[in-house]
C-alpha cells in the first residue's frame, strides 16, 4: 500500500444517509492502512473529520471542502473521494510518481434515477483524481483568488 498518500473525502452530506454509509463502509474494506481526512458539512466519524459547517452543495464548496483536506494531509499525494462514488478493490493501490500531474481513473460507471436507469460510461470525475498535494493547494489558491480569500 502507498504510504505517501492521504484519502480525502468531502461531502455535503445530501445523500440519502443509508447510501452515504455504504460509500464510507467500501472506503474502509479497500484503503488499506490510508489515513482519511473527512470534510463534511455536518460532524461525522470517519477518519480526521473537518466540519466546515452547513455551507451548501454547490461546486465551490466542493473543491473548497478538498483545499481544507489538503491543507491539512501531510502527504505528497492525496486521492479525492466522493460521497456518492463506490471505490472498488485496488483502487487506492495506485501509485503516482510526479507531484506535478494529475492522475484520473477513467474506468467510472455512473447510474442515473432518470425512470431510465442505466449505468453510463464517464470520462472522467473529480471523484476519481489523485493529485501531488501541493500543486492541487497551489491550483486550488490561484482559482479561488477573489472568491475565498
Amino acid at each position: 500500500m502507498l504510504k505517501n498518500s492521504t484519502i480525502i473525502y468531502y461531502t455535503s452530506q445530501s445523500e440519502q444517509p443509508e447510501f452515504e454509509q455504504k460509500v464510507i463502509d467500501q472506503i474502509n474494506l479497500v484503503k488499506g492502512d490510508l489515513p482519511v481526512i473527512s470534510v463534511s458539512q455536518n460532524p461525522m466519524d470517519f477518519g480526521e473529520n473537518i466540519c466546515v459547517g452547513d455551507v451548501g452543495r454547490t461546486y465551490l464548496n466542493a473543491f473548497r471542502q478538498l483545499l481544507i483536506g489538503c491543507e491539512k494531509a501531510k502527504t505528497k499525494f492525496i486521492f479525492t473521494a466522493e460521497s456518492d462514488c463506490l471505490y472498488p478493490p485496488g483502487y487506492f493501490d495506485f501509485r503516482p510518481l510526479d507531484e506535478n500531474k494529475i492522475y484520473s481513473h477513467v474506468n467510472t460507471w455512473v447510474l442515473w434515477k432518470t425512470g431510465n436507469d442505466k449505468y453510463y460510461h464517464k470520462e472522467q470525475t473529480h471523484a476519481g483524481m489523485v493529485y501531488g498535494r501541493e500543486f492541487l493547494i497551489k491550483f486550488f489558491t490561484e482559482c479561488f483568488k477573489g472568491w475565498l480569500y
